[in-house]
């Protein structure tokens, strides 16, 4: 059984009608799907100074230091390093743009101040990831599904026409939520 099946099967055990759906669409939609009960993103980015931004780049900076490992589980407590795999390679040059690092501690800042990070992967011809790029975690929306949770996301850049990413090509990284499956909360939000 693949990974994707049984993800879809503990899909079909959460939203069984027999159970109380707890991912009904219409009661997690914000207005915006941009905000916080605490706050906007854009409000949380701009407390990024003083003491917020001290203790957001001492965290940032010892994340982005880590030597990322990739492991296989082989089960009873076994793991084995995997030394050679594409995506060591592009983790190790996420972009064009960004070093390994710079890629490591916006994701990691963005984490610290908004509870959201959104990389986006981008693929070849055979769906193989050739980069990634943050994005700006203000600016995402999640449209949500009642029939597979997620639909897709979608870019929402200034007055122009949002530009949607199908689900596949996001990797969404969060910080737990109570409020709210779709979005993460920060401990910033949360003070």
């Amino acid at each position: 059984m693949t990974l994707r099946e049984r993800a879809s099967i503990a899909f079909d055990i959460l939203t069984n009608k027999s159970l109380p759906n707890i991912y009904n669409v219409q009661s997690w939609q914000s207005s915006s799907g941009l905000t916080d009960s605490q706050g906007s993103y854009e409000e949380m980015l701009a407390h990024y100074q003083s003491w917020v931004f001290a203790c957001v780049n001492v965290i940032a900076k010892a994340v982005s230091r880590a030597r990322l490992r990739l492991y296989v589980d082989r089960g009873a407590d076994e793991l084995e390093e995997i030394n050679g795999h594409p995506i060591l390679e592009v983790l190790s040059n996420p972009n064009p743009f960004e070093t390994k690092s710079e890629f490591i501690y916006k994701t990691s800042a963005q984490l610290q101040l908004t509870g959201n990070s959104y990389w986006y992967k981008v693929l070849d011809g055979l769906s193989v990831v050739r980069e990634l790029w943050t994005l700006p975690v203000e600016e995402v929306k999640i449209i949500p599904s009642d029939a597979n949770f997620i639909s897709r996301y979608e870019l929402r850049r200034f007055k122009q026409n949002p530009i949607p990413f199908s689900v596949e090509e996001i990797i969404h990284h969060k910080y737990p939520n109570p409020d709210d499956p779709y979005y993460g909360r920060s401990v910033l939000m949360a003070a």
